[in-house]
């Protein structure tokens, strides 16, 4: 079961690699640029507040007013509601305040987007490099697991040996499966990211940042896109706090208003009104001018927040970046090539007859462990450099 397992993988995972699309880091990032799925409710955001821009100089509703007296004749008045002109010049103003935060929310949409893609597609190149991987370490534990298993049975060898190699090799084929498993999971969040359907392959892992770009990167100060929607939301509290005291000045009403019925002179009754609306209840407009200051005061708290929660993350992501970047300097230089001489070495012992199924097989765990924590460190660099271009606002 374990024997066609690996054989219908391994070709399905091989042969599929010449009909698949091959999708390197920028197709995948353009890809999901143009899937609308992934803007649609920012821009359809955008679109609203631009729309409520144009009302936002609108007069209020006009009032109908109908008298009955039984001294006069029956009159209808039509009274217009006319605020100070500061009134609909701040309501104009916010609205266009609303406009810039939804807009910078479509930004922040598409650097989301942008940073989801990037680590997804780095999961999956971690995972075609770890499949590799372990074929390769699973191919030889298997010779090694059925070697054991003669030698025991033709009492060359003792049980402890051959369970030995037996456990290391059903451990490794464990994991083999398990990476099967998740890598076309991986693959399948990929795509409805993409919104694309067909099969495709990427490109091999490696560190996306070397040399003068990390230099530039390290150079750089964080200026994410969070602190300018928080800085923002301070301007649209200011705004709204000079609409609350625009709204709370005197109104004027005034219209004209006509006579349903005739005057005993044979007139009908018309005329003119003007009424004035004045903010008499001062606890209560107190109230709503204090309430928009502190809305102020939480605007600029929240963003003083966030920019000490940017620094704090900028300084971990960078020491993270640095740390691996040397992981991977060190595999690269000493560690990748200590694994194959300790492989080759270990199998010409073993072979010679000088070593044991036991120590063969602790050599060549410790060889293969390197190369899997050498995948890891990429992996994890990737996504540090990720995360710092996020942090700097250069995704």
């Amino acid at each position: 079961m374990y024997r066609f397992f690996l054989t219908t993988s391994f070709i399905l995972f091989t042969s599929i690699g010449f009909s698949q699309r091959l999708f390197t880091r920028q197709d995948a990032i353009n890809m999901a640029r143009t899937n609308r799925i992934n803007v649609n409710p920012a821009q359809l955001d955008v679109q609203q507040q631009r729309q409520l821009l144009q009302g936002s100089r609108g007069f209020d509703n006009p009032e109908l007013e109908y008298d009955i007296d039984p001294y006069d004749p029956m009159s209808l008045g039509i009274l217009m509601p006319i605020r100070f002109p500061s009134v609909y010049a701040t309501r104009h103003g916010l609205q266009k305040e609303r406009i810039r935060l939804s807009e910078l929310m479509l930004s922040l949409n598409q650097y989301e987007v942008n940073r989801l893609v990037q680590n997804t597609y780095n999961e999956v190149q971690y995972l075609y490099a770890r499949i590799n991987l372990l074929q390769q370490q699973d191919s030889l534990y298997q010779i090694i697991k059925t070697a054991a298993q003669r030698n025991f049975e033709a009492g060359q060898i003792n049980k402890l040996e051959e369970l030995f190699a037996s456990n290391e090799a059903n451990n490794v084929r464990n994991d083999l499966e398990r990476s099967f498993i998740e890598l076309p999971a991986q693959k399948k969040a990929l795509s409805y990211i993409l919104n694309y359907r067909e099969d495709f392959i990427v490109d091999s892992l490696q560190p996306i940042a070397t040399g003068n770009m990390l230099l530039e990167l390290v150079d750089t100060i964080p200026d994410a896109i969070r602190p300018q929607i928080l800085q923002q939301q301070v301007v649209i509290s200011q705004q709204q706090l000079k609409s609350v005291k625009a709204e709370l000045l005197p109104q004027i009403t005034t219209g004209p208003f006509f006579g349903l019925q005739k005057k005993p002179d044979g007139d009908k009754k018309q005329g003119w009104r003007i009424g004035l609306s004045l903010p008499l209840w001062t606890n209560q407009n107190r109230s709503k001018i204090k309430a928009a200051q502190t809305g102020v005061q939480l605007a600029e708290a929240q963003r003083t927040l966030e920019i000490q929660d940017l620094n704090r993350q900028y300084s971990t992501t960078l020491a993270q970046v640095l740390r691996e970047q040397k992981s991977i300097q060190y595999y690269t230089k000493i560690a990748n090539q200590q694994a194959v001489d300790i492989t080759a070495t270990a199998l010409r012992l073993f072979g010679a007859g000088q070593m044991n199924y036991i120590e063969t097989v602790r050599n060549i765990i410790i060889a293969y462990q390197t190369r899997a924590n050498y995948l890891e460190a990429i992996r994890n660099f990737n996504q540090a450099i990720i995360e710092l271009k996020y942090i700097n606002g250069t995704l």
